[in-house]
């Protein structure tokens, strides 16, 4: 045992001394990462307020009721978030779709509205541009949406004209028929009242902004794990078969090397920490649930590295890891997003539970499954590295 804790600390002392190197590659990893969220947001997010459809709307009716239509339909959350309106003349609604700003025009023709109360079958006409759009297909589905909802309130409009003409009271009907339209309206173009609004969060019970500070944090880690290779890789098989055969053990050697660079990822998860007091950010309080996310990442890594054959090949493998766990894990997209069967590939990844670990750490408490899975993986990689090593050793 005293010559294992000596031997680790030798080991301490050989990566302390690269260690300025490393933390200098992590300043430039984090900014390069750092760069591209942030152009990516941009580059998402820049018209984000600008991205509404035009749609040409032109109203042949003079109707006392129209006004109140049209407002409401105007005002309507599922209509307003997709299109914005712009009233024009009758003869120029046609000739503005042949452009490319407005993707549909609605003309609503004289006698609309008292052809609703009368019975009478008077068409809104609605013409889509040619060209093509991502907006008119739901554009088109909201429209066929109107008009079977304005099917059902004619059929009201009919009842109740069938049964004031049974009871002779036609000469009332004029006026049932205005405030029952009146109510149809209002209900048709305030649908969105009769619905609880529900918030599904796709993070579960994080804020979206912990979520993927979580993934970019085991992003970075996972990236940064690159700067080792050195560090494992420069033990040549002399030296390790010296070491396997001494009282460090080939279970010591593994072991020793996991903790350090344990040991580094925690030294950089507390220089991140001083960072981001200056951003209101307290991460310093998931110090203990970073330990078992942190150790597992360091066995995973100890794995590849032994795994690949050439330090180059275990940057490339630590690589392509990243950037699928990046992927499928969350880091950029929440898994529940990502079609099924990525989603799928997804969760049985070790990135996710670490992502689960700190997000939930940072904002919503322990969870305790995660935890488990990635005890349990920290502990398949390091004997599934002994045990490779030594199949690899039996077949030399």
């Amino acid at each position: 045992m005293d010559f294992l804790l000596r031997y680790i600390k030798l080991e301490f002392k050989r990566i302390l001394k690269a260690f300025p190197k490393m933390l200098l590659g992590a300043v430039i990893l984090a900014f390069i990462i750092g760069t591209l969220a942030y152009g990516s947001s941009k580059l998402l997010y820049a018209n984000k307020d600008h991205d509404k459809v035009k749609v040409a709307m032109a109203i042949e009716d003079d109707s006392k009721l129209i006004s109140m239509a049209t407002t409401l339909l105007q005002s309507s959350e599922s209509i307003s978030y997709v299109a914005n309106f712009v009233r024009v003349k009758p003869e120029t609604a046609d000739k503005l779709i042949d452009g490319e700003d407005f993707i549909a025009s609605i003309t609503i023709p004289e006698g609309f509205i008292n052809g609703l109360m009368t019975g009478k079958h008077v068409s809104i006409d609605i013409k889509f541009s040619k060209n093509m759009h991502a907006f008119t297909g739901i554009f088109k589905e909201l429209s066929l949406t109107a008009t079977k909802t304005m099917v059902s309130a004619q059929a009201g409009i009919y009842a109740q004209s069938d049964f004031y003409k049974a009871h002779n009271k036609t000469d009332n009907l004029s006026d049932a028929n205005e405030e029952l339209n009146k109510k149809y309206l209002s209900f048709i173009f305030s649908r969105d009242s009769i619905f609880d609004s529900e918030v599904v969060s796709s993070t579960g019970n994080v804020r979206m902004l912990t979520y993927y500070l979580a993934g970019g944090l085991v992003l970075f880690f996972m990236m940064f794990s690159m700067a080792f290779s050195s560090f494992i890789m420069n033990d040549g098989i002399i030296l390790k078969n010296k070491l396997f055969s001494s009282p460090v053990g080939i279970y010591g050697y593994y072991l020793s090397k996991i903790l350090i660079i344990f040991s580094m990822y925690y030294v950089i998860y507390i220089l991140i920490g001083l960072c981001t007091i200056f951003l209101n950010l307290n991460i310093f309080k998931i110090w203990a649930i970073v330990i078992p996310v942190l150790l597992c990442l360091a066995s995973i890594m100890v794995l590849f590295f032994e795994i690949a054959p050439n330090k180059l090949t275990s940057i490339i493998l630590i690589f392509v890891f990243s950037i699928a766990s990046a992927i499928l894990s969350g880091c950029l997209i929440p898994v529940s997003c990502l079609p099924k069967t990525l989603g799928l590939i997804g969760t049985i990844l070790p990135s996710t539970p670490m992502i689960k670990a700190v997000a939930y750490g940072l904002e919503a408490g322990v969870d305790l499954v995660s935890i488990v899975r990635l005890i349990c993986i920290s502990v398949i990689c390091y004997f599934g590295t002994i045990i490779f090593v030594r199949k690899v050793r039996s077949c030399s």
